[in-house]
């Protein structure tokens, strides 16, 4: 009984040590083949400095800029200036971006900053833009980001002489899929600012809610005329018509 229990025990043990030992040699094999693969990735590490953009938001109350947030990643081998931010369209404008704080701005390795870029992306609302950086002496950085929806109508226009040829109407609609209110602060017949527009400027027009407006303007020198009526608001968004004056 004594020959069996120690046989028993022998037996145990062994089988303790293959399972130690099988664990250390899946150790070993997965610490190389974790070091060859970061290896591998050093070998590919870019030689000039390199930034990433992180971030683009864009404010949906000022179409005037957005954000940008760039990095200098830690695996970039020195320090970064940013030079030039550019925009592109999908109609194929390419626009240069006055930013601040000023170019050219050194990143060093590691780093991210926000730089705030002015371009008036009003008229690309609800668009696929393509933000562009450009660095000194390494690999800049190219960025795909879908500016803000805000849909602004005017729905209809009104000048009827047999009403009266000193006012007209305008209803201008903020559409239910704008993602935020805007602030109707001015009217315009072509380069001509109408005053005292009732219900009175500023005015606040949510979405889905429409606003028509009387406009005190004598249009007798528009007869006949094609003309056309701008409504603008306090975020840079603008709506516009275009229309023949009817005959008195």
């Amino acid at each position: 009984m004594k020959l069996i229990r120690n046989t028993v025990g022998l037996s145990t043990l062994l089988h303790i040590l293959l399972l130690l030992a099988a664990a250390i040699v899946g150790a070993l094999l997965s610490y190389m083949w974790t070091v060859g693969y970061y290896i591998s990735l050093g070998a590919q590490l870019p030689e000039a400095p390199t930034v990433t953009i992180t971030d683009v938001a864009f404010d949906p109350q000022d179409s005037a800029f957005f954000n940008l947030t760039l990095l200098n990643p830690s695996f970039s081998p020195s320090s970064a200036s940013a030079a030039q931010v550019m925009v592109s369209t999908g109609d194929g404008v390419l626009d240069n971006v006055a930013v601040i704080p000023t170019l050219p701005q050194e990143l060093s390795i590691g780093k991210s900053k926000i730089f705030r870029c002015f371009w008036n992306w009003a008229n690309y609302t609800d668009e696929n833009v393509k933000i562009h950086v450009f660095i000194a002496d390494g690999s800049g950085a190219n960025f795909q980001a879908k500016t803000p929806l805000i849909d602004l109508v005017i729905t209809d226009l009104v000048f009827n002489s047999t009403i009266s040829v000193n006012h007209f109407n305008v209803t201008v609609r903020n559409s239910a899929s704008s993602v935020t209110h805007v602030t109707v602060s001015g009217v315009a017949v072509d380069t001509e600012i109408v005053g005292n527009v009732t219900p009175a400027l500023p005015y606040t027009l949510f979405p889905n809610a429409s606003i028509a407006f009387t406009c005190p303007l004598n249009w007798t020198g528009y007869q006949g005329k094609e003309v056309t009526v701008k409504v603008e608001t306090l975020q840079g968004y603008a709506a516009y018509y275009v229309q023949t004056i009817p005959e008195g």
